[in-house]
């Protein structure tokens, strides 16, 4: 029973109580009718004093008005309290304290579904709170559907995150149902979970369907190519979202160009983010076909998709043309760099202002075409940087990520068939990827999360999503070749640069008819015999 109802009640019988045949007699005295009123008034609610001047005749219109003004509880405090004791879970008290706010934070309460259930029944009636995130909070899919159906009757939430709360099949059924009917919702995450292939079809439609989301964010699940392929066509429907992340899902080659199409026809989207995807030349060239069509978006993230020089030459083509689009993000990708500069050069209406390329190779060769470029593009950055063997920069070389794991096997005492076997247990002689990231993990191979992805994309050669002995061996192979060529180059550079820095500071000889004249101008045998080393250097020019 609500509380609206409930009091309601109360009052009824308030009312059969103060009737007519209900009024003491004349012989009754003064203190025993005060000892009555005084009992009614113990029953009634504090916040309806107001109530107790109303005559018997009883108007019971008035008393409506006045039971919704008095105790409705718009917070859902009471509610929550409730709800909490019949899910059997202890209330949360940042919530309950809270729920007069516009925005509440909470996650990695470690709420369950029964937690999430409570809130969810609190949020039904709740018109305070705007914003919520109930990220990280294990919920799974009962907890997932309950929130999904307060969504649908809640009209005031316009941000909702529930991100790592392992939703799947079931949730997300009730997610993509409830994103065709709520008009209120404007940013929705729900990231890092466990939607597939299976789902596809269903967010599908509830991109087609949704007129008001602006924000959304799918990325870290688990969506192959196929699913991008399904997706893709709705993507370009869609005709509010702004903002779309589905980066680290498994888009690949079909996925990359069925999305790619869609920024055809794509009327809203200005910022999307596509990176881990393994897109691949194919998906990069379908990408730059895509940017000479779209006029609206205006930033990209391609980063770490796999994308060498055919690639990134196809996605050049694009920007050559482009005029809207104002950050391009293709870092962690094993391309050249000057195709795009070359590119950018011929377009003098681009928009772009900034171009991000970590760990892209950078000489000096395209820095002098970088500085080049400001003369006709003054407003355009580049960032770049991060260590990385193949960048052109000074300092020491940033290791490879198959470098540091050979590494770690050598201190470990152990060998490459033995690192293996401890990460594939039903001993198939390949691991998927998820299971080389667990193994990774638990041994506590010292790779940070960028360079455990790069090293599965360096290990998955044949892109099938597993990775097998064999590839292990090859990738052992290739990094150990790559240390010797690396080794190799950087003992040239050093011995260049050894051997400018000794030109300056001990230069040939000269003539017999060039040297100096005696007396005080000339230098003395004892500042003649100092070591190099002794004396002060003359300052380097970089050219």
């Amino acid at each position: 029973m609500s509380e609206r109802s409930s009091s309601h009640s109360f009052r009824t019988t308030h009312l059969q109580i103060s009737n007519e045949d209900d009024i003491p007699s004349s012989r009754q005295s003064k203190n025993d009718l005060m000892d009555d009123d005084q009992e009614l008034e113990d029953q009634l609610p504090v916040e309806d004093d107001d109530s107790l001047d109303i005559d018997d005749s009883g108007w019971e219109t008035d008393l409506e008005v006045e039971e919704s003004k008095g105790n409705y509880d718009d917070t859902g405090r009471k509610t929550y309290i409730e709800a909490c004791r019949l899910m059997k879970v202890t209330p949360v008290s940042f919530f309950s304290r809270n729920l007069h706010l516009t925005e509440i934070d909470l996650k990695h309460h470690g709420l369950g579904a029964a937690g999430a259930k409570a809130i969810a029944i609190t949020l039904v009636s709740n018109t305070s709170i705007l914003k919520i995130n109930l990220a990280d909070n294990w919920i799974g899919d009962d907890g997932g559907c309950a929130i999904a159906e307060m969504m649908k009757e809640n009209c005031y939430l316009t941000h909702l995150n529930i991100a790592g709360n392992r939703l799947g099949y079931k949730s997300g059924l009730a997610i993509t149902e409830m994103l065709q009917q709520n008009v209120t919702l404007l940013d929705l995450n729900i990231s890092d979970n466990e939607f597939d292939l299976q789902l596809a079809p269903a967010f599908a439609d509830a991109f087609r369907a949704n007129t008001r989301l602006i924000t959304f964010n799918l990325s870290k699940n688990k969506f192959d190519e196929k699913a991008g392929a399904t997706l893709g066509p709705a993507i370009g429907f869609n005709s509010s979202i702004e903002n779309l992340d589905i980066s680290w899902n498994a888009f690949r080659r079909t996925g990359a160009i069925a999305i790619a199409v869609s920024l055809k026809n794509n009327v809203s989207l200005k910022k999307l983010d596509l990176s881990w995807n393994g897109f691949a030349d194919e998906g990069a060239i379908a990408m730059g076909d895509a940017l000479k069509h779209n006029n609206v978006l205006m930033e990209l993230d391609l980063s770490n998709n796999r994308i060498f020089t055919p690639g990134i030459v196809g996605l050049a083509e694009g920007l050559a043309v482009n005029e809207t689009l104002e950050v391009l993000k293709i870092s962690y990708n094993p391309i050249e760099f000057f195709p795009i500069l070359t590119f950018i050069k011929m377009n003098l209406g681009t928009a772009l202002r900034e171009i991000e390329l970590y760990n892209v190779q950078v000489d000096e060769h395209v820095e002098e075409m970088m500085k080049g470029m400001k003369e006709t593009h003054p407003d355009l950055k580049f960032i770049y940087g991060g260590g990385g063997a193949q960048l052109g920069r000074k300092g020491q070389p940033k290791r490879r990520p198959m470098q540091i794991l050979r590494e770690y096997i050598t201190d470990q005492k152990m060998r490459l068939i033995d690192f293996f076997f401890a990460l594939d247990k039903d001993k198939s002689m390949s691991i998927t990827r998820d299971e080389f990231r667990t193994g990774i993990r638990r041994t506590n191979v010292p790779l940070r999360e960028e360079e455990l992805e790069q090293l599965l994309d360096e290990l998955d050669k044949d892109g099938d999503g597993e990775i097998n002995f064999s590839e292990l061996v090859l990738g052992a192979n290739t990094s150990k070749e790559g240390d010797r060529v690396q080794q190799k180059s950087e003992n040239l550079k050093q011995k260049v640069k050894e051997d400018k820095i000794r030109n300056i500071l001990s230069p040939p000889p000269r003539g017999r008819n060039d040297r100096p004249g005696s007396g005080s101008n000339r230098p003395s045998s004892r500042s003649r015999s100092r070591s190099p080393s002794m004396r002060s250097p003359s300052p380097v020019t970089n050219h």
